[in-house]
């Protein structure tokens, strides 16, 4: 542990987090693994499991890229093949507008990732999260999609991250899991050394770009 309170709390979610994949991935192989030998199983059922496994597989690896420790992507390709994790929401991911072959050090990918997954949560009928800009400077991601907007609490947690996971410990256990991700999110940046903004004046009222700055 490091002493600070937010950079504990921090290392105890990607912990925590890292432990949850670790305990999914072995009966998830074990059911693709089963899946390869059944012999006598009606086709279409039998799709319908491999595409719930694939799935899950897709999200496990997402989710342990952008909350366990030292896990994120190390470039633009890595980013891409996880953000296949966010398909259940009907999210895609645009990478046009970054050079393909940048690389990015882990802790700027992880928050990439979790501004990906605060996206995707504010694209409730899908749509396409694009990402523009130099990962060796600064990165804006954009959401284009109907009633796409950012979740409630990310302008806030951005603003102010500190008081944001306060407010979160003090109403424990009346506010939805996904309500801890936008103050995660903020400090990560912080801790790595990153600015995270909102550009409300971009004339995108519902979902301005958000940039991620190397400070």
């Amino acid at each position: 542990m490091t002493g600070s309170p937010d950079n504990d709390a921090l290392m105890l979610a990607g912990a925590l987090a890292a432990r949850l994949c670790h305990d999914l991935a072995g009966p998830l192989g074990t059911v693709s693994g089963a899946l390869d030998l059944a012999e006598r199983a009606d086709a279409e059922a039998l799709a319908l499991v491999r595409e719930a496994t694939t799935d899950l597989m897709r999200r496990l690896r997402l989710y342990r890229a952008a909350w366990a420790e030292a896990a994120g992507p190390g470039s633009v390709a890595e980013l891409a093949a996880l953000a296949l994790g966010l398909a259940h929401r009907r999210v895609r991911l645009d990478v046009a507008g970054l050079p393909g072959q940048a690389r990015m050090r882990p802790g700027l990918g992880r928050v990439v990732l979790n501004v990906l997954l605060l996206g995707a949560e504010g694209m409730p009928r899908g749509g396409t999260v694009s990402l523009h800009g130099d990962p060796e400077r600064e990165v804006a991601v954009l959401l284009a999609g109907p009633a796409a907007a950012w979740p409630p609490g990310t302008a806030e947690a951005i603003a102010n991250p500190a008081s944001a996971l306060s407010r979160l410990r003090e109403q424990a256990g009346t506010l939805p899991p996904r309500a801890l991700l936008p103050p995660f999110t903020a400090l990560l940046a912080a801790r790595e050394g990153l600015r995270l903004g909102l550009l409300m004046g971009s004339g995108a009222a519902q979902a301005p770009p958000l940039l991620i700055t190397l400070i």
